[in-house]
């Protein structure tokens, strides 16, 4: 066998046509390439088809749980990368992978030289040598703990204070939930759409402006006046930590979040300082601000 081919589609994946699922059992890529070279390290064991471009991660003894092409060789590699490039095909939906992987521009996450993405229930993780895709790794899609709805349940106090203005509730939110830690839980974007039900909420595709969901969540949580009174500082910043949950993928060059109203400053009684990093506003601002007694720097 000098040309193995593997396929991954909608509907399987193929190991010289026949169907597979991962965990795979070794006794299938036997008998489809013949026996493997094993290797064995601390960390696990490796069965290695050199001649192919082909090697595989152990489970156990009878199934490997990830299966990995070689499409160049990789220098100072360790004993179980294959020595020879991978000799077949590769096909992902249909395309022949030689340079890219399908879905690598688009949906992938890529990192440092890397890029991963899931393909049909399997993972795909490539690796680069510069601009050349180097080898491709298939395993079975990681799984994140689920989140129960009621972590985001509205949250209910005794007495509530009202915010007319939502940019200066959500700098609020930072200092009291992100600094402080006194309001729980931690909001936590991907988090919240795991556990939102109403709809599929891809942050990926749109974390650029404020998710609607995170944002009127926070716009209903409720804030206690013994937690406003907790507020000594403000640091207004385009990179607090509430801005890049309810936003993950914003920039920080827009008035997205901006504060229009100060009036609800009156309902912190002990704060005695802004600090504006960055979403600064006016002059004259500043001046009404610095006339309610506030050290503001900016």
């Amino acid at each position: 066998m000098s040309t193995p081919v593997i396929e991954l589609g909608p509907d399987a994946l193929l190991v010289e046509g026949t169907p597979v699922v991962l965990p795979i059992p070794i006794g299938t890529l036997v008998a489809a390439w013949g026996e493997p070279e094993l290797w064995v390290g601390t960390a696990g064991s490796v069965v290695t088809w050199h001649e192919l471009g082909v090697f595989a991660h152990r489970l156990d003894e009878t199934h490997v749980k990830t299966l990995c092409v070689q499409l160049r060789p990789e220098a100072d590699a360790p004993a179980f990368v294959p020595r020879s490039a991978f000799t077949g095909r590769l096909v992902v939906d249909g395309e022949v992978v030689t340079d890219e992987l399908p879905g690598a521009g688009v949906d992938a996450r890529r990192v440092a030289g890397t890029a991963t993405t899931e393909r049909h229930g399997v993972r795909l993780h490539a690796s680069y040598e510069g601009d050349h895709l180097e080898s491709v790794e298939m395993t079975v899609p990681r799984t994140t703990p689920a989140v129960p709805v009621e972590r985001y349940a509205p949250r209910r106090v005794a007495d509530p204070v009202r915010f007319t203005d939502l940019g200066l509730k959500l700098a609020v939110v930072d200092e009291l939930m992100y600094q402080q830690e006194v309001i729980q839980p931690r909001l936590d974007a991907r988090d919240f759409a795991r556990s939102y039900t109403g709809r599929t909420i891809d942050l990926d595709a749109e974390g650029h402006r404020p998710v609607p969901e995170i944002l009127a969540y926070l716009q209903d949580l409720q804030i206690d006046r013994s937690e406003a009174a907790l507020v000594h500082e403000l640091v207004i910043d385009a990179g607090n930590d509430v801005y890049r949950e309810v936003a993950p993928l914003w920039d920080g060059e827009d008035d997205t979040f901006d504060i229009g109203s100060w009036a609800d400053l009156d309902l912190l009684p002990h704060l005695t300082s802004l600090d504006f990093v960055s979403l600064t506003p006016d002059d004259e601002t500043l001046d009404v601000l610095r006339a309610r007694g506030l050290d503001v720097d900016a």
